[in-house]
């Protein structure tokens, strides 16, 4: 699911990869394994990119992380605001101009 190309993922296809990361959760931390890098990227931002994009298609690694980062960057930039709608106005203009899909 996650190597579809952007834009094909249907809602069903995003219910089955929600319940596919509820299970690895779940699994990942009946077996004591530390939460690595990669282990919180799947957990916690997986779902949304494949759900903001429809798919992730030939994005690699990198493409999670940058955007991860990004974000970031756009919640410290942003962390002085109080006004939400004010502030997601401001994240997707800056999402814009950082090349965002």
């Amino acid at each position: 699911m996650c190597h579809q190309h952007c834009g094909t993922v249907t809602d069903a296809g995003l219910d089955d990869v929600g319940e596919t990361i509820d299970i690895f959760s779940r699994l990942w931390r009946e077996s004591n394994l530390s939460v690595t890098v990669k282990a919180h990227i799947i957990e916690v931002h997986l779902l949304d990119s494949i759900h903001r994009f429809r798919g992730l298609g030939k994005h690699d690694e990198e493409f999670m992380e940058r955007d991860h980062q990004n974000g970031c960057l756009n919640d410290w930039r942003s962390s002085n605001i109080k006004d939400y709608s004010e502030k997601v106005k401001l994240h997707a203009n800056w999402e814009g101009c950082q090349g965002g899909i």
